[in-house]
């Protein structure tokens, strides 16, 4: 099912719709698509990307001992197939992308195994896209509500998304999440589209910025800007970003953050670096 599976995305939007007899509201988590595969004993946990209009997906359950031994407890249904957010919490309870990146790409066991400890992940379900043999593509979202809330147990890495019947109570957060997700509740999962009932209200800010120097770190590196601006990256991106530097001097970057100072950017991420500027991720 996987390899034939294209995950939806929201559109994004300027205005919130509040048709609220049409629509639900839910924070959008600051973190990575994933899609969480449970044949207990197996857990399987694909990380879903997009560039352009190829969509990968690479099974990393490995990297995130302390969710997979805690769906081994039963926190979310046996036999199913579930799709959501995974993040790391900051101190407030909020999800980090960039934090979330220093977990996401770690292949040594010693730091996995340690940074689970000090870093541990928290997957939120949004939906749920297989119960046994049936496939629920074609179930309103409604459905699937009433669905995830039989089948998803909050646990220590585990949380559901509430769902609220007005955009009120996230409009309020503004400046602490990353923004809103508005979804249909007579809308299906439309695999591989973006919109068609999905939309998202961003609060982050986004930049373009030159970096011209880094360092490394024990996973990743840290990109300077042009102005000093400190900002971690990691994974497979790195090498492509070291070169760009080394023979240009420079490479060139989108990012998204919650606000900037003058020492640098709080709660940033890199969204596009390099060649992925020309694509859409």
């Amino acid at each position: 099912m996987i390899e034939s599976f294209a995950v939806m995305k929201p559109q994004k939007t300027d205005t919130i719709p509040t048709d609220c007899e049409k629509y639900v509201y839910q924070e959008k988590i600051d973190g990575g698509n994933v899609v969480v595969d449970v044949e207990l004993p197996n857990v399987k946990i694909y990380h879903a990307r997009t560039i352009g209009s190829k969509i990968t997906f690479n099974e990393r359950a490995y990297r995130y001992p302390e969710l997979v031994n805690e769906i081994r407890q039963g926190v979310l249904k046996d036999g199913a197939t579930y799709i959501g957010e995974l993040t790391v919490l900051d101190k407030q309870g909020v999800g980090r992308l960039w934090l979330f990146g220093q977990r996401s790409h770690l292949e040594n066991q010693f730091q996995i195994q340690r940074m689970s400890k000090l870093c541990p992940v928290t997957f939120y379900p949004h939906h749920v896209i297989r119960d046994g043999n049936d496939l629920l593509f074609d179930v309103p979202y409604i459905d699937i509500l009433r669905m995830l809330k039989l089948m998803v147990r909050n646990g220590e890495h585990i949380r559901e998304i509430p769902s609220y019947p007005s955009p009120d109570q996230l409009l309020a957060r503004e400046g602490i999440i990353e923004g809103i997700v508005v979804k249909d509740v007579y809308g299906i999962y439309h695999r591989g589209k973006r919109g068609m009932g999905w939309l998202k209200k961003k609060f982050l800010q986004e930049k373009n910025v030159k970096f011209i120097s880094y360092i490394v770190k024990e996973v990743g590196i840290n990109l300077f800007t042009d102005d000093n601006k400190e900002i971690h990256l990691a994974g497979d991106r790195v090498a492509g970003a070291v070169e760009e530097i080394k023979n240009k001097g420079f490479v060139n970057a989108e990012i998204e953050y919650m606000a900037e100072t003058t020492q640098g950017f709080r709660d940033c991420s890199i969204k596009r670096i390099g060649n992925e500027l020309e694509a859409e991720i």
